[in-house]
């Protein structure tokens, strides 16, 4: 059975809450043969892949560790020029990307990112909009030789990062075109791959209703689910960025909405995030924090994130927190408070990236895994190793097996045979015969005969000649005669 695993790299400068020099992403393709490393996708093939930015500020892996990557995916590509046609030039010409990675890698566009919402929301307006949106967006990957989109649009609905300018009561209708949206793009792509990117934060989830998941997980066919900034300057109590608990209720609420298990991609950050406290944090949750937001939106610089590239080892207090970090067992987070800067801080270590996997990817039977992003990871690739152990031991361990075993059971157990069973059970039983049985019983028992002999004796018993002779007698009796001289004594007209 086919899985994923993918990682992205994005373009220094890109406005994001995440670090700027790199994302990743997942799909659930369906027709892919196996290439490597992966993630248990009930569809995909097993291999992962690994999105690129623009100018690809942090170097990428040696080539061994890539191996296996089937789909890479490029950051990004501005919503706002497929409203227009504008053309889209790729930070790297798609032949060098596919290079680095293993032959047959296919190479997908994103489209939007963080701060790139009014491309979308102008793009998901009208019926012409979105088809203008749809057709520009084939064109391009179509002209640059992209293999597949993924929309990363944060947020429709609202909570974007101009939520303090446009409120969220301006982008109500987002909810029902975002859907309308994904099918018009997959429509126009045709048999290329259609990915989103979600969010994992509650108040987020805005336009991921149960009303609209069955139209967003017809439309797609992977969704990769950013299980990383669960915490953000919204906030004022400290949590877990990305804790093993939190993922996985995020995973579940997903799944209660109505999507496909199968599609669903968890997301892993490279990266650390942290954020000031009002005082002494001794726990990693409910320490009240700083004012991280002005009220009108803006970053008040107290909180960030820091991709673990050994660059950013020249930070003393991040340099601190990585060496005395705390485990949270419970929660499944790793965290450190520092008491010289106030600074708490919230990572995944290569070992909870494993705990994840066994607690969530592979009890889930989710479609894959994706990280934010290639080339953040650690001078010793822990993370990415991480999660091509993970994958291979879904593998070995029998986790696309078993998956295939569930498929076959339903063959081999009688499910299908139990079904083709009852539907021929019905007509050798009787079932059918016996319906036509009591249709041909209602004509030679009499049933339908004796109707007709009922109308006939209404005639021939005399039922309706005597409702003729009574409407007869009326007129011969004077009935009618009498109404019409009452009428004839009323005054004259004029006289009333």
């Amino acid at each position: 059975m086919p899985s994923r695993m993918s990682l992205l790299h994005s373009p220094q400068g890109q406005k994001m809450e995440k670090p700027q020099n790199s994302c990743s992403s997942v799909t659930d393709p369906s027709s892919r043969s196996p290439t490597g490393i992966l993630v248990v996708s009930y569809h995909a093939p097993l291999g992962y892949h690994a999105p690129l930015g623009c100018s690809g500020t942090s170097p990428l892996p040696p080539k061994d560790i890539p191996a296996g990557i089937n789909y890479v995916i490029t950051a990004f590509a501005s919503a706002k020029i497929f409203n227009t046609g504008s053309y889209y030039t790729p930070f790297k010409p798609l032949s060098e990307i596919r290079a680095l990675f293993d032959s047959g890698a296919k190479v997908c566009m994103a489209i939007g990112g963080w701060g790139d919402d009014e491309g979308f929301g102008t793009g998901a307006a009208t019926d012409e909009s979105r088809k203008t949106f749809a057709k520009n967006v084939a064109e391009t990957v179509e002209k640059l030789g992209y293999d597949c989109v993924d929309v990363d649009w944060e947020y429709p609905g609202g909570n974007g990062e101009d939520y303090k300018v446009i409120t969220n009561d301006k982008k109500t209708s987002e909810i029902e075109s975002f859907p309308k949206l994904l099918s018009e793009i997959k429509l126009a792509i045709g048999e290329k791959e259609l990915s989103i990117a979600v969010p994992a934060r509650k108040p987020d989830l805005i336009a991921y209703t149960a009303e609209q998941m069955p139209k967003i997980n017809a439309a797609v066919d992977f969704v990769n689910v950013m299980a990383y900034d669960i915490m953000n300057r919204r906030d004022n109590v400290t949590i877990h960025q990305s804790s093993v608990v939190d993922s996985k209720a995020v995973v579940e609420h997903y799944m209660q909405l109505g999507l496909d298990a199968r599609k669903l991609n968890l997301g892993f950050p490279f990266y650390a995030k942290y954020f000031e406290t009002q005082g002494e944090c001794v726990q990693p949750v409910g320490c009240p924090t700083v004012l991280l937001e002005s009220e009108n939106g803006i970053d008040t610089h107290k909180s960030g994130a820091v991709t673990f590239e050994t660059v950013s080892f020249s930070d003393p207090g991040f340099a601190k927190a990585m060496q005395n970090g705390i485990l949270d067992s419970e929660r499944g987070g790793q965290w450190y408070w520092s008491p010289e800067s106030k600074k708490f801080w919230t990572w995944d270590t290569p070992e909870l990236v494993t705990r994840k996997f066994e607690e969530i990817v592979k009890p889930m039977k989710l479609g894959g895994v994706f990280a934010w992003s290639m080339g953040e990871d650690s001078k010793d690739w822990g993370h990415i190793k991480a999660m091509q152990e993970g994958v291979k031991g879904l593998k070995d361990g029998g986790h696309v097996k078993a998956m295939q075993e569930d498929v076959k059971g339903l063959k081999d157990g009688g499910h299908v045979k139990a079904m083709q069973e009852d539907v021929k059970g019905l007509k050798d039983g009787g079932h059918v015969k016996a319906m036509q049985e009591d249709v041909k019983g209602l004509k030679d028992g009499g049933h339908v005969k004796a109707m007709q002999e009922d109308v006939k004796g209404l005639k021939d018993g005399g039922h309706v000649k005597a409702m003729q002779e009574d409407v007869k007698g009326l007129k011969d009796g004077g009935h009618v005669k009498a109404m019409q001289e009452d009428v004839k004594g009323l005054p004259d007209p004029e006289c009333l």
